[in-house]
Formats: C-alpha cells, structure tokens, sequence
C-alpha cells in the first residue's frame, strides 16, 4: 500500500474513533439522567423548600477512577428544566416533574 493510501486509511481510522468516544460519552450521560430523577424523588425533593444536596453535583478533581458522568447529566437536567439549584447549590425537581408526586 502507498503512504498516502495509508495516510488516509489512518485519519478515517482516527475520525471513527473520535466520533465513538463521543457517542459512549453521550450514551452514558444519558443512562445517568433516570438514576437522577429518581434520587431527587426518593429524597422527596419536590420543590425550594425541600431540596437537597447531590455529593455527585460536583466533579471533584481528587477523585481518582472512572469518569462520573452524572455530572454532565445533571447540567442537562437543569439547561432542559426538569431540576432547578437553589441559590446555595441544593437540588429539586421542577414543576413540570411532579406530575406523579403521591
């Protein structure tokens, strides 16, 4: 094979693996969203009153491991408005989430 057949089979190879990566990333931000609701609604945060803190809210650059991705999930449940922060960093399910409060 020539070099520049090579050159290009690399940059594809390399393209394909980027784009994978984003997707598993974006795949697994999203099955962190259901675990969020549902610990918002166990802990029974329905609105300001009753928020609570999420020791996950937070990325901490101490902790060693894998990647929690309930962080970036977490912005996206409050960009969308479905979890809305107190003023000093608390939690809570918006309005429109509580349509199955008991």
């Amino acid at each position: 094979m020539s070099e520049g057949v090579e050159l290009v089979l690399l940059i594809i190879v390399l393209v394909a693996v980027f784009i994978l990566t984003r997707k598993f990333a974006l795949w697994r931000a999203e099955r962190s969203i259901e675990p969020i609701l549902e610990d918002l609604k166990k802990q029974g945060a329905r609105d300001e009153s009753s928020a609570v803190n999420l020791p996950y809210a937070k990325r901490s650059m101490l902790w060693p491991g894998t990647r929690d991705f309930r962080v970036e999930a977490l912005k996206f449940l409050l960009a969308r408005g479905l979890v809305e922060q107190t003023a000093d960093g608390r939690f809570y399910l918006s309005k429109e989430d509580v349509k199955d409060q008991p």
